[in-house]
């Protein structure tokens, strides 16, 4: 019998298991920060002489021109919804951001807080036929939590939703849909 050695190697251990990564599902950097990781906690100006070149400023400055890159990237806005791409998103702060399980966590409960999602979220457990018929669990984002279970840069989401219990049995599609329509009504408990 074979052991695991390291989890976080778990794919390349038993690479037979898991179907290959197409190119889009690959990480990508983000367009501006391909040259390292941002830390969004740093506000120091660093100066690396007159002959550098670069504008000068913070990580902290950067990390704000990082988030409404990312935002654009990742969130597709109509007038009735909010379609975000999770998998994208957990790439986009996992190749640019130090730290980037709790930046991400704080930057998505900043802004899907009290929205109503009514796509893209399920219980893993409920017995389906096939990955296409499993139930979207809908209501209102009281918190959501992104973690980094290995080190391709995948990262897996789980939410809190208003008055309904915390399960660890429940996960975030690749794509979610947030309603606006029923978030704005839910502000006015209708």
């Amino acid at each position: 019998m074979k052991y695991i050695n390291n989890f976080e190697n778990f794919e390349s251990e038993y690479s037979g298991m898991f179907a290959p990564k197409s190119p889009e599902d690959e990480p990508e950097s983000v367009p501006g920060f391909e040259l390292g990781t941002i830390d969004p906690d740093d506000d120091e100006i660093y100066d690396f002489g007159e002959n550098s070149g670069e504008i000068k400023i913070s990580e902290a400055e950067s990390y704000k021109t990082f988030v409404k890159i990312v935002k654009e990237r990742n969130f597709e806005e109509t007038k009735t919804e909010i379609k975000i791409n999770l998998h994208k998103l957990g790439q986009d702060y996992c190749m640019s951001i130090y730290n980037a399980s709790a930046h991400l966590n704080d930057f998505l409960n900043n802004e899907l807080k009290g929205k109503y999602i009514y796509k893209g979220f399920i219980d893993i457990m409920e017995d389906v036929p096939d990955s296409d018929s499993f139930t979207f669990i809908e209501g209102t984002i009281e918190s959501i939590n992104a973690n980094y279970n290995n080190n391709q840069c995948d990262a897996f989401f789980n939410i809190k939703l208003k008055d309904k219990p915390f399960s660890k049995n429940t996960m975030c599609n690749n794509i979610i849909i947030i309603d606006k329509v029923r978030t704005e009504l839910n502000k006015f408990n209708i």
